[in-house]
């Protein structure tokens, strides 16, 4: 029963990781331009709003990079499901910024 509860948790922190990546990518192709900045101000809100998505995000990939490792630990069947969340763990950090910087040329554009 205590390795169903693990593999929850790592399952829940992977999914946790591609929604703020959702909500990272939807947020600057939607909402970031309209959001208000102060004239010759060098940041504004929207900035502030990315940033802690951003931090967000690496604070979640982090714990499902370790919970996945926890997971591993356990063996038998555990470790498939701590290789598949390792997986998505690095596919969403090496794709956050090619990404992010393509949504934010296409709600420039």
């Amino acid at each position: 029963m205590r390795t169903v509860r693990r593999e929850t948790v790592a399952k829940f922190m992977a999914a946790t990781c591609v929604g703020l990546l959702a909500a990272m990518l939807g947020f600057r192709a939607f909402l970031y331009s309209r959001m208000y900045l102060e004239p010759g101000a060098p940041a504004g809100i929207s900035d502030l709003v990315e940033l802690a998505l951003g931090l967000l995000l690496m604070l979640a990939l982090a714990g499902a990079a370790l919970s996945a490792a926890w997971l591993a630990f356990a063996g038998g069947r555990e470790r498939l499901v701590a290789a598949g969340i390792g997986v998505v763990v690095v596919a969403v950090a090496l794709s956050a910024g090619p990404l992010h910087n393509l949504v934010a040329r296409w709600a420039t554009a």
